[in-house]
């Protein structure tokens, strides 16, 4: 009889243990089309799109890069008259199963103060950060694909004549 209910407990630690473990797995992310447009060193905010979709509700806590002091998410709400209205946040929640574009015109992170020009071809890193739970992070890291047509620079001012 008492191995019967050393076996019973065993059982049930084994069952309490796998039923954690299986809780613990990483949300399952996908981030595809992630991209920005050229932009030169000290430029103070570039916009990054791209789309994304994971297994289960999570949050967007933020990002970081090397190429730039800070990144921010930014929410843009369209108004009526035709306008918008950009709002930073601290979060953004992603629905489970259902992809969700980070587009230009739209929803976006911004890259703050720029460190180093960003030309055409170039890739960008970034670390997304993601909680699903308050207690359990996730990062995911990306690959942001530089492309369109960096403008020249602004004309030198014209020195006056006396």
């Amino acid at each position: 009889m008492n191995d019967l209910r050393s076996l019973s407990r065993v059982a049930l630690a084994a069952t309490l243990f796998l039923g954690l473990a299986a809780g613990a797995t990483a949300a399952d992310i996908t981030v595809r089309n992630a991209w920005m447009r050229p932009v030169r060193a000290e430029t103070p905010a570039a916009g990054v799109y791209f789309d994304i979709v994971t297994n289960v509700p999570i949050r967007l806590m933020g990002a970081t890069s090397s190429v730039a002091k800070s990144i921010v998410i930014v929410l843009v709400e369209d108004k009526s008259d035709g306008t918008s209205v950009d709002t930073v946040v601290k979060q953004f929640d992603l629905p489970a199963g259902k992809e969700t574009r980070f587009a230009y015109n739209g929803n976006r992170l911004d890259l703050l103060d720029v460190a180093q020009t960003l030309q055409p071809g170039m890739s960008v890193p970034i670390k997304l950060i993601f909680f699903e739970a308050p207690d359990r992070q996730q990062t995911v890291d990306i690959d942001v694909l530089v492309r369109g047509v960096i403008l020249p620079p602004p004309p030198e001012p014209d020195a006056k004549k006396s």
